[in-house]
């Protein structure tokens, strides 16, 4: 039952950055040991995934829960698996799972409601106010876990034998009622706003963003929009990547996603820049977008977005975090799991004519600037 500490970059905010994934091996060979997921629901109505991962002597324990949630023994993950909803975790030796599960269900009795505390954008660094402009053009509120606290979801992921983890997950947790799921509205983004928000003080890098409403994961264009993303921005890569990284050198990196409440989808772009080349990005940026309705992605271009979304459904779960995100979004996106060859039907579904249907709504959304002061460095 002892807790392992994992390193807290995990938490770094959108625009920090992406560092290239440890090498574990090759994944689809680890999948078929691994088996599928089971999934169980425990005599409260509680419902439970459980994935074995031969690759660690580890297993992690996740409870998803309603709203904002806070617990001071466990690791806290902030509208995660979407948006509107808390996970918290904690990482154990896998020798004695039920002992583990019995500890994290301690652990949990000290969850309760987090104080809403959204600072105002002023307030920020620039990073996060970025991402506090995001969220209210959005219309995103955050919202106070509902009592009694109690999970939506519980999520066991590592070197466990199934059967032993329902057991002690019924004996710990059998007798909790799930919390509801949160109902979530129609959202809509502002189209082609152009919003500048000036820094109280001075810092050494300002940040550009991009934002537009999208389909939601569960709505049959989807797809197609998150391989446009793939197409326009994906880290170093894509047509904006190449441009803005790897020829201009006008910015330190691109974070761009696709994100989702369960509901709706919108993606959003993030990028540091120094203050003298924003102007200059922010055009990029615009041309970019422009190009992508005049000259619309090529069927390689496709081709290899769509190979990228299916590739990563086998290469991007590995370790026991991986998998846990990776089963508790599908189920937060999607209502139910999702497998490779249901995938692969979808993507092969997705036509250029629909890709380039999309194109103009993906063009039209919101560049947020966070500029330095003027009175300090007059741009």
């Amino acid at each position: 039952g002892t807790v392992l500490e994992r390193p807290s970059a995990r938490n770094r905010p959108p625009s920090a950055g992406h560092e290239p994934p440890a090498d574990h091996g090759p994944a689809p060979a680890a999948q078929e040991r691994a088996g599928p997921p089971r999934i169980e629901t425990l005599s409260g109505g509680l419902p439970v995934i459980i994935q074995r991962s031969p690759l660690s002597h580890t297993v992690l324990i996740r409870a998803v829960f309603a709203g904002a949630v806070t617990a001071p023994v466990v690791e806290l993950r902030r509208n995660e698996p979407a948006w509107g909803l808390t996970s918290l975790e904690a990482e154990f030796l896998s020798d004695d799972l039920p002992a583990a599960i019995a500890r994290f269900r301690s652990m949990l009795q000290q969850a309760q409601a987090a104080p809403l505390a959204d600072e105002e954008p002023e307030a920020l660094e620039p990073a996060t106010r970025l991402e506090a402009h995001f969220r209210d053009l959005l219309g995103l509120k955050t919202t106070p876990g509902s009592a009694p606290i109690a999970p939506m979801l519980l999520l066991v992921a590592g070197d466990v034998r199934p059967e032993q983890a329902v057991t002690g997950l019924e004996a710990a947790f059998g007798s909790l009622a799930p919390a509801a799921r949160p109902v979530r509205g129609a959202r809509n983004a502002p189209h082609r706003l152009a919003v500048e928000s000036v820094t109280a003080r001075s810092v050494a890098q300002e940040q550009l963003g991009y934002l537009v409403a999208a389909p939601g994961p569960g709505e049959p264009a989807a797809l197609a929009w998150q391989m446009l993303l793939y197409i326009f921005s994906h880290g170093y890569e894509g047509r904006l990547g190449k441009e803005a990284i790897s020829r201009r050198g006008l910015v330190y990196y691109i974070d761009s996603a696709y994100r989702s409440d369960g509901v709706n989808g919108w993606i959003t772009l993030s990028t540091g820049v120094d203050p003298g080349k924003t102007a200059a990005m922010k055009a990029l940026l615009r041309k970019e977008l422009r190009r992508l309705l005049r000259e619309p992605p090529s069927a390689a271009e496709i081709d290899e977005a769509r190979r990228h979304l299916l590739g990563r459904r086998l290469s991007a779960a590995l370790s026991n975090p991986e998998l846990a995100d990776r089963l508790a979004r599908d189920w937060a996106w999607y209502g139910e799991l999702q497998d490779y060859e249901s995938l692969q039907r979808r993507l092969e579904a997705v036509s250029r004519e629909q890709i380039v249907a999309a194109a103009q709504a993906f063009a039209s959304g919101s560049v947020v600037a966070i500029r330095n002061r003027r009175n300090d460095l007059g741009n």
